[in-house]
């Protein structure tokens, strides 16, 4: 799982870069304040760090890759 992910999130964030619109971005930011927030309170920040990868994953615009990203972290809860 792990190599799959290395391999698709430079490409994620590469194609996020190019078609994100301001509402996606507002979503990334939240999801990075959410990562801050966990880590603040001592917990490893697994929900913001979801929340952060399908944020980026949706500013792509690219549904394919939102659900691909979502499949790597339903694998990673199993």
């Amino acid at each position: 799982m792990m190599g799959a992910r290395r391999l698709l999130e430079g490409e994620i964030a590469a194609l996020a870069a190019h078609a994100a619109q301001a509402r996606d971005l507002d979503a990334l930011h939240a999801a990075n304040a959410a990562m801050r927030d966990e880590v603040a309170r001592g917990l490893t920040p697994l929900q913001g760090d979801e929340a952060f990868h399908l944020a980026l994953a949706r500013c792509s615009g690219n549904g394919v890759l939102v659900d691909t990203v979502r499949a790597y972290w339903d694998a990673r809860s199993q």
